[in-house]
């Protein structure tokens, strides 16, 4: 005994110093690197550059040749009124089906007498009411688009009385989190808290670039193929069905389902999307206020740092202003996550809502302990399921194991019928909360493909258009790229400092909590639920990455949901280093992460980010973003702006499926479809079809153009494979045929590359596979990229 006292006395005069040494090297393993997928540009290049970035706030350079500034500032105003309408109104019925379960699982008890409100309670019950509420919004979009009623009346409709909603019973909390926030800075100037301002300033200026980024045109090439080109298929067709050339559109597609509600509100694809991608990076935000109601119920001093840190990480930025569904379901992995943690009466710091309070008619929370927490951790994982597959490992599985921890626990007092009754509950409750959410997009992808899963697990349940080498390709193109050992580590360290989008932060708090001595903590605060959150999240953290590595073709993206986890485990160790520390010291660590914060906001406002147009105006923007990511189809829409081509064309894409700029019919397949183009001119067996067939299949179909995108093709051909029948001896031999004319000649500099860029694999591919598309052009060789070529009418 004495000897462990001692060498718990050692530790705690000298773990100090082992905090500082692990600063110093986390400061020098992150600031020291580069930017891995960016050219490898040092970082502490990207410091310099924050003066130049305040004045580009509002005078972009990289747009100087469009219309912008200030008189674009109106537009933006009205699209995030309509965002925020969409918002609201979600919230409003996100609360009332709190209200309800809340009812349900406690009983209909209420007291005339308010409950103490705390700040923590206010801000979870605003974090859960908007987050279930979305994915309310989102499922009743599902359900009234396959019935095929798409509107803007009934969009509206449902959103007016859900603000009458959110209104009568999230206005109080509203009020309350604002008065505090304004008390927080009537502080900090009264008693000249330069610290205090200065963050708050950071997360006004944080948040400036979250709001113009989020009303930016996307440049994402995912975005425009099915998260915003799905909604935009729908909403021209005026239903949800079955699109067999996109299997992602298969997916689910909550994110995507706040997207199309957007556009079916607005009456307009387009600027629905600008409404669409607003009203998606409230997610962002979002997620800082779950993280700061967890912190502050388990150990308040975390609470301003889990928000700073969260608001401050460039994934958070660049994931909040790209249409992903990635921060939607990084909200709710946090949301069934911290539902779990309070179903499980984990003790708090400031438990004023316990078990015996009476619950008033507007108080929506359930509680602790309670089956309600259960629901709302089932609701929660089943939304992050209907944001992608992957939730099923990442947030249901877990979750789930840990709604089943109590069933082989003891409980005395009852009969064992009764007892192992009571134990089931929480899973139970906690199943049929998760299938309210993923139920209807299991039960769509059934109807429509025969697979609820569709298109994974094709050797169980099959599914239309899908066969075994389209299988074998999706999973060469998503499986794991090796099950190195090393791996395995290093993987982790570039999750934590080599990744371009990581936060310094993270890294610099993340061993702290362990670190810093307890002794001399305040055992209110930090109490052994503080340290069994920490713990249940270190778990929870253990289980994501090695799913991920394991399970997944390990893209970045796929592991950025764990960067919640990440910010708790942080924001503890430097709240509890930080309240540990000498006034001088703790100086020294504002410096440090101040600068890492600036370090931050150079990172998110350059195009490291993501592509931000700031004040510039959105048709303008969006016509540039067109021509920056697929400049044939920008020159096609202007072509019939101008006349030059018929307004009512229909254009058969081949190698192409980024369609979202089309203002032109089109007909296309992603990769991992079958080819229209090899269907229409061949028979099954793959012979091909007579020259009558062929021609009758085009104008069944309507077709007056073929665009062929050979630099896509050109890519897939060297990553996921593409298939052999498309290469340029198929047009030529369609042109033989008189099926199609010759290519149309595009604007000068587009559809052609000099080919002496090219690297030594790719002309070797090019000319065995394809050498026609090398062409002399004088003395200088070219690389054909795109050809557009007319469909010719019978004789």
């Amino acid at each position: 005994m004495e000897e462990r006292d001692s060498a718990r006395n050692w530790w705690n005069a000298n773990a100090k110093w082992f905090a500082f040494g692990w600063i110093m090297l986390a400061t020098v393993l992150f600031y020291g690197g580069g930017l891995s997928n960016n050219g490898n540009a040092a970082r502490v290049f990207y410091w310099g550059l924050v003066p130049f970035q305040l004045m580009d706030l509002v005078d972009p350079p990289l747009q100087s040749s469009l219309p912008h500034g200030l008189a674009y500032l109106p537009e933006r105003i009205w699209f995030t009124l309509l965002a925020g309408f969409l918002v609201a109104g979600s919230a409003g019925w996100g609360w009332l089906a709190m209200l309800v379960s809340t009812r349900f699982f406690t009983g209909s008890r209420s007291s005339s007498e308010e409950p103490p409100t705390t700040l923590e309670q206010v801000g979870t019950e605003l974090f859960f009411a908007v987050s279930i509420g979305l994915a309310i919004t989102s499922t009743a979009t599902l359900l009234v688009g396959l019935a095929g009623g798409l509107s803007s009346t009934l969009v509206a409709a449902w959103l007016l009385p859900g603000c009458v909603l959110a209104f009568v019973g999230l206005k109080s909390g509203k009020w309350t989190l604002g008065r505090s926030l304004g008390q927080s800075i009537r502080e900090a100037w009264e008693f000249r808290d330069g610290w205090t301002l200065a963050a708050w300033a950071g997360v006004v200026l944080f948040l400036w670039t979250f709001w113009l980024g989020g009303l930016s045109p996307t440049t994402d090439f995912d975005v425009k193929e099915y998260h915003l080109g799905g909604p935009k298929e729908y909403f021209l067709t005026g239903r949800i069905e079955f699109l067999p050339h996109n299997v992602y559109t298969s997916f689910p597609f909550l994110t995507e389902m706040l997207s199309l509600a957007s556009m079916a509100l607005v009456g307009d694809w387009l600027t629905g999307s600008y409404v669409a991608t607003a009203t998606l990076s409230v997610f962002g935000p979002l997620t800082a206020l779950g993280l700061w109601s967890l912190c502050q119920r388990w150990y308040p001093p975390a609470a301003n740092w889990a928000a700073l840190i969260w608001i401050t990480i460039p994934w958070t930025y660049r994931l909040s202003t790209i249409a992903y569904v990635e921060e939607a379901f990084s909200c709710y992995l946090l949301a069934a996550f911290f539902a779990a943690l309070r179903a499980t009466s984990l003790g708090s710091v400031d438990d004023k809502l316990g078990a015996s309070q009476p619950i008033t008619s507007r108080w929506s929370l359930p509680l602790d302990g309670t089956s309600g927490w259960w629901w709302l951790a089932g609701l929660s994982a089943g939304a992050a399921f209907g944001c992608k597959y992957p939730a099923l490992l990442f947030v249901v599985a877990p979750i789930g194991l840990f709604s089943l921890s109590g069933v082989f626990k003891g409980n005395s007092g009852n009969t064992e019928a009764v007892r192992w009754m009571q134990r089931l509950v929480p899973p139970l409750v906690f199943s049929l909360g998760v299938l309210i959410f993923a139920g209807p997009w299991l039960a769509k992808n059934v109807w429509q493909t025969g697979n609820p899963v569709y298109p994974l697990l094709y050797s169980i349940f099959g599914g239309v258009d899908w066969n075994d080498q389209l299988n074998d390709k999706w999973w060469r193109g998503h499986a794991p790229p090796h099950y190195s050992p090393i791996a395995f580590f290093t993987d982790v360290f570039d999750i934590l400092v080599r990744s371009d989008w990581q936060s310094g932060l993270i890294l610099l708090g993340l061993p702290l909590a362990w670190l810093v001595p307890s002794d001399d903590e305040d055992p209110d605060t930090w109490s052994k639920g503080a340290r069994g959150m920490l713990r249940m999240t270190l778990l929870y953290l253990g289980w994501f990455y090695i799913a991920w590595w394991l399970l997944t073709h390990r893209i970045d993206r796929f592991w950025a949901p764990m960067l919640p986890l990440l910010t708790i485990l942080s924001s503890v160790g430097l709240a509890r280093l930080f309240k540990d520390l000498g006034r001088s010291w703790q100086y020294g660590l504002l410096v440090l992460v101040t600068a890492s914060v600036v370090f931050n906001f150079s990172i998110n406002t350059v195009f490291v980010g993501n592509y931000n147009a700031w004040l510039t105006q959105l048709k303008a923007t969006s016509d540039f973003t067109a021509r920056k990511t697929c400049p044939e189809i920008a020159a096609i829409n202007l072509a019939i702006d101008e006349g030059v081509l018929p307004k009512n064309i229909r254009v058969l894409m081949v190698g192409e499926a980024e369609i979202f700029d089309a203002r032109f019919d089109v007909r296309y397949n992603t990769v991992f479809d079958l080819s229209l183009i090899e269907e229409w001119c061949t028979h099954p067996d793959g012979t091909w079809r007579d020259e009558t067939e062929i021609r009758r299949k085009f104008a069944d179909e309507g077709i007056t153009h073929i665009f062929v995108n050979w630099r896509e093709i050109l890519r897939y051909r060297t990553s996921y494979g593409y298939t052999d029948f498309v290469n340029p001896g198929l047009f030529e031999k369609l042109r033989k045929m008189k099926l199609i004319g010759g290519p149309i000649p595009w604007p000068e500099g587009l559809g052609e590359l000099k080919a002496d860029n090219l690297s030594t694999a790719d002309r070797k591919l090019i000319q065995s596979w394809g050498p026609e598309l090398l062409q002399k052009f004088g003395q200088e060789e070219r690389l054909i990229t795109a050809e557009l070529f007319p469909v010719l009418p019978g004789e």
